[in-house]
């Protein structure tokens, strides 16, 4: 199935670019998934937990940029995930570009995503999956743009009073959920689907 999804961000692409390439930072912005290890510059590997009931499932991946084009602003992500007991896995290709827009920059993700196993029959529902990502993706932006916040310098001294002003304005505390780049908005998708899903089923037995 392929997921699109458009985000805006309150910073001039130059600015944008950089920070979502650098995978430490926006790390904790999309919730759902802990990064456990950056392999090099463009690998690297995450887990993803979730719990459904008394049920806790958890997933390992790995993501991996390619075709990142500095000037153009266009990357692609491979990023592959599995349950840790076996009980299927997912992969997916997503495809990130960046323009201008007004004073910020619009974020624009194509996402094609395949699941296998167990969890295979949850991605049949792709209406399901574009409505997770949509929400996901909405939280990613929200803590994307605290992420920006911190990093805007503080108003410069008042003449008249002669106050110094800090270098930086306080960057906002950050979400306490972990989270990898691409990979996360992968098994963060299919937790919350999960969820959704088994919720629905109480409700009608």
């Amino acid at each position: 199935m392929q997921l699109e999804n458009t985000f805006l961000v309150p910073a001039p692409p130059e600015k944008a670019w950089p920070l979502l390439l650098d995978v430490e930072r926006i790390a904790p912005c999309l919730p759902g998934a802990e990064l456990t290890e950056i392999v090099d510059p463009e690998t690297f590997k995450g887990r993803a937990k979730v719990k459904v009931g008394p049920v806790a499932l958890a997933f390992d991946g790995t993501a991996r940029l390619r075709d990142v084009d500095h000037e153009a602003r266009t990357a692609r992500l491979e990023a592959k995930g599995a349950d840790t007991k076996g009980r299927g896995g997912a992969e997916a290709e997503a495809r990130f570009s960046l323009v201008p827009e007004g004073e910020g920059t619009r974020v624009t993700v194509v996402t094609d995503l395949v699941m296998s196993g167990g969890v295979a029959q949850y991605g049949r529902a792709s209406g399901l999956m574009q409505e997770i990502a949509n929400q996901l993706v909405g939280q990613f932006a929200d803590n994307l743009a605290q992420e920006l916040a911190g990093d805007t310098p503080a108003p410069a001294p008042d003449a008249a009073t002669g106050t110094a002003a800090p270098e930086k304005a306080p960057r906002p505390p950050k979400k306490k959920d972990n989270s990898v780049s691409g990979i996360s908005l992968l098994m963060a998708s299919l937790g919350a689907m999960i969820r959704r899903w088994l919720g629905g089923g109480k409700g009608r037995g």
